[in-house]
């Protein structure tokens, strides 16, 4: 385990301001910033830093995002849910990162002998943001710039914002932003080398990352919807975890499918 001196005191002297900056700019409250801080570390003294950069990479792109596709919608005179800009608590980053989380784990654990099982939770861990993402992305510009929305069980037409509704345009921004960030994922393993032999296994692997995500976020979509009928407004924290979760489980079936 990579539980060496200079690597924890480096993930702390990088991790550490982020986190109290993010609190100071009240991005996160003061049980978020500890589960962040947890959560960076933990990917940080696993993946090293191209774990890490992607793991940073998710908040600055979904607040970002979240934050033009308010303004978007607000322009047309719609209403906009408040609790979106605001401030992530520990749940929230326990909860949304908890998939992730886990697969971290699976990777930090075990031996360096078991390559393929770290390689596992590696993938499970790429697929598992990946998924996340491509939710925030696809809901929120879906939101903000999708003219139809839809049910995908029954295809009927909903309002913009209801749970488990999917606009094409959504879909397909969402689709784009999971194969970005799995080629970004596969460049930085390139660049800042790669201890668990990811990019070894090429497009497979790429493949596998892209698709178990892309229909995690469709599944999540279509229990959103499901969901709905049992419940007005069903938690879109705990969708994200089963989209997050799903998506770690499919890409660890995937690579296991025999080739050929």
């Amino acid at each position: 385990m990579p539980f060496s001196s200079p690597a924890v005191a480096v993930a702390v002297a990088v991790h550490l301001p982020l986190c109290l900056l993010a609190w100071k700019l009240k991005y996160l409250t003061r049980g978020g910033t500890i589960a962040g801080l947890a959560l960076g570390l933990l990917v940080f003294l696993t993946f090293d830093w191209p774990g890490y950069l992607l793991l940073l990479l998710w908040p600055v792109v979904a607040h970002s995002i979240t934050r033009h596709a308010v303004k978007v919608v607000q322009k047309k005179g719609r209403a906009v849910d408040e609790k979106k800009l605001a401030a992530k608590s520990f749940v929230y980053i326990f909860v949304r990162g908890l998939p992730a989380l886990a697969a971290t784990l699976i990777a930090l654990l075990a031996p360096e002998r078991e390559q393929t099982t770290r390689l596992l939770g590696l993938i499970a861990y790429l697929a598992a943001m990946a998924a996340a993402l491509g939710d925030v992305i696809s809901t929120e510009l879906g939101q903000a710039y999708g003219r139809r929305t839809y049910r995908l069980i029954t295809l009927e037409r909903v309002k913009s914002g209801t749970r488990g509704g999917v606009s094409t345009e959504g879909s397909i921004l969402g689709g784009v932003a999971i194969l970005l960030f799995t080629v970004l994922s596969f460049v930085l393993f390139t660049e800042f080398g790669d201890p668990f032999h990811l990019t070894e296994h090429g497009l497979r692997e790429v493949l596998a990352v892209t698709m178990a995500a892309l229909i995690a976020v469709h599944v999540e979509s279509v229990a959103g919807g499901i969901f709905t009928q049992f419940q007005r407004k069903p938690s879109k924290l705990l969708l994200g975890f089963l989209g997050a979760s799903l998506g770690a489980l499919l890409a660890v079936f995937f690579t296991n499918l025999p080739e050929g």
